[in-house]
C-alpha cells in the first residue's frame, strides 16, 4: 500500500489539480466580466454566448474544467493509485460542483430563476 503525499505523484493527478485550480479562476473571470459589461442575459446558453461571450465562455470553460478535473482525479486516484491530498481535494470539490450543476439543470423546470 502506498503512503499518502501532499503533491500528486502522477501526471494525471497533476492535471486534475491544475484543472481544479483553473475552475475558480475561470468562474471569477466570468463573474468579474459580468459586473463590467452590464449586458442583459439571454434566454438560452447559445444566445448568452452570442450576447455576452466575455461572460459565458469563461463560465462554460470553468464548468468543463470541473468535469475534466473530476474525471482525471477519479482515474488518478483509483486506477493509478495516486494517493495525494491535493488530488483528493480537487476531485472532491469539483465533484460537488458537478453535482450542483446536475441539480441546477435537473430541477430547473420546477425552480426557474
Amino acid at each position: 500500500m502506498r503512503s499518502w503525499t501532499i503533491a500528486p505523484r502522477t501526471p494525471l493527478g497533476g492535471w486534475s489539480l491544475g484543472l481544479g485550480i483553473a475552475v475558480p479562476v475561470l468562474l471569477a473571470v466570468g463573474s468579474f466580466t459580468a459586473t463590467l459589461l452590464e449586458v442583459p442575459s439571454a434566454d438560452t446558453i447559445l444566445g448568452d454566448v452570442l450576447a455576452r461571450p466575455g461572460v459565458a465562455l469563461p463560465m462554460l470553460a470553468g464548468m468543463l474544467c470541473a468535469l475534466a478535473s473530476l474525471i482525471t482525479g477519479l482515474v488518478a486516484f483509483f486506477a493509478r493509485a495516486d494517493r495525494s491530498i491535493l488530488v483528493l481535494a480537487a476531485f472532491a470539490l469539483c465533484g460537488l460542483f458537478v453535482l450542483f450543476l446536475i441539480a441546477e439543470f435537473a430541477l430547473s423546470p420546477w425552480f426557474p430563476h
